[in-house]
């Protein structure tokens, strides 16, 4: 009898922790991005990727574009790291496209570029290393209202890279040279290695 009621109040105690760990968190992606108000987060685009579902989206304007990596744990969303660029329409109005970097996180997610396009034009964007002279084709993505780009830096190594804009017929519109931070190319402090 006492083991039926030990393994009862066990198995109480686990349903009251997922119970509580459920209805604690985000029920939506809005949520987890902005709990205040997450009526004014706009969701460009969500791109699943094994590491979590990386969301472009705007907050409160158009001048602006954040990126998130979110995980969904118990029914819940949750936002594991976030970056955003402020008033970008200067950068947009110059080169047509902006660009961010997200070092890798442990093995929460993989090194990546990314950015908005504005410029009608670009039809690719590539990325190349400098130090090997290696490049890598982005990711262009048509979303809800606006087109972003994205690129896996797994496989390239170092901190000075280039990025060009590309139109249709391979004619450079637009090239960004960007050199990472030592700081930030990984939480080990090192530039991103060819994994």
């Amino acid at each position: 009898m006492k083991k039926r009621v030990y393994v009862f109040i066990v198995l109480l105690l686990f349903y009251s922790f997922f119970l509580v760990m459920y209805n604690s968190g985000s029920k939506t992606i809005q949520e987890a991005l902005s709990t205040s108000h997450p009526e004014r987060i706009d969701i460009i685009h969500e791109e699943n990727t094994k590491h979590g579902i990386i969301v472009f989206y705007h907050q409160l304007s158009n001048n602006d574009f954040s990126v998130a990596v979110v995980k969904k744990r118990f029914g819940n969303f949750k936002v594991i790291y976030s970056g955003a660029q402020g008033d970008i329409d200067l950068t947009l109005n110059r080169f047509g496209f902006t660009h961010m970097f997200f070092p890798s996180i442990g093995k929460e997610s993989s090194p990546m570029y990314f950015g908005l396009i504005r410029n009608p034009e670009i039809a690719q964007i590539k990325i190349i290393e400098k130090k090997r002279n290696i490049e890598g084709q982005a990711k262009i993505i048509a979303g809800r209202g606006a087109r972003v780009w994205l690129m896996d830096m797994k496989g390239f190594e170092g901190t000075d890279f280039q990025i060009i804009a590309l139109s249709k017929d391979n004619k450079e519109i637009a090239k960004r040279d960007d050199t990472i931070s030592g700081q930030v190319s990984d939480t080990d402090h090192k530039p991103i290695t060819g994994e």
